[in-house]
Formats: C-alpha cells, structure tokens, sequence
C-alpha cells in the first residue's frame, strides 16, 4: 500500500498598520444603521490594509482547515482581553480574509469560508505596548499531518 505524501501548507503572517474599531465593542451600544456603517468603514480599511500588504490578486488560497491567530500590540489599557476576544472589529477581519460569495461580494479569498468547516481555531493575543498593529497569522490546523493514507 503506497502512502500519499501531503506537503503542509505555509503559514501566512499579515502585519496590518491598525487595530480593529473600538466602537465595536459589544459594550458599545449603537443603533443598528450606526453599528453597520462602523461595520462597513472597518471592512473597507481592512480591505484596503490586506491588499496593501498581500500585493496584486490572485492570493494563495489554503485549501486545508485552519488555525488564525490574531496578535494586537499597541492596544493601551482601554479594553480588557475580553473585549478584544468578541471584538467586532476581528469578525469583520475574519470576513475579509474569505472569498466573495453569495451577499457578501468582498473578501482576499485566502480562507475559503470562516465557518467550523475550514477555520478549527481562532486565538487573540493582547499586548499594550508598542506600536497599533494587528498582525494575523493562519497556518494549518493538521500541520503536524503530513501523511494522508
């Protein structure tokens, strides 16, 4: 029996020169039409960011489920790690990163879909110093599994 050898795809670390809206907190508590114009100037400069830093399309697609690790620096002391956990502002990064489809006619299409399917893990990481920067890191969720038989 002949074993197929699978070459583990590469891990991928954006640095982004920002760091996700703070008026998307979920303590903050604006009107819907207020929270979805915040929603759509954040996906736009998330967006704009994420071309800035990947180059002209097409991007590398992962094809195999993920891992995404979002490192904030620079944050200050203005949120507690709970905050930047259900931040928002990460939701629509997430989105960014995935293919058009359907509605959602934006995103670089690295990640196929942000579902359970395809990203197994998501971790933030919180750091107060330095300069705002919100480096995003994805990386196979089996990276440890290069056989498949």
């Amino acid at each position: 029996m002949t074993k197929k050898t699978v070459t583990p795809e590469p891990v991928l670390t954006i640095q982004l020169p920002a760091l996700p809206d703070p008026r998307l907190s979920p303590n903050q508590k604006h009107h819907y039409q207020k929270r979805g114009q915040i929603v759509r100037e954040q996906r736009d400069t998330w967006l704009w960011l994420l071309r800035e830093a990947l180059g002209p399309p097409p991007y590398q697609q992962f094809k195999r489920p993920v891992s995404v690790t979002f490192r904030l620096t620079g944050t200050g002391n203005r949120m507690d790690v709970g905050n930047w956990v259900a931040h928002g502002g990460l939701k629509v990064l997430l989105d960014c990163l995935t293919e058009p489809r359907g509605k959602k006619d934006y995103g670089v299409g690295i990640l196929k879909d942000d579902s359970v399917r395809w990203v197994k893990a998501v971790t933030v990481q919180v750091e107060p110093e330095g300069e705002p920067v919100t480096a995003v890191t994805i990386e196979s969720a089996e990276a440890g599994a290069l056989n498949n038989g």
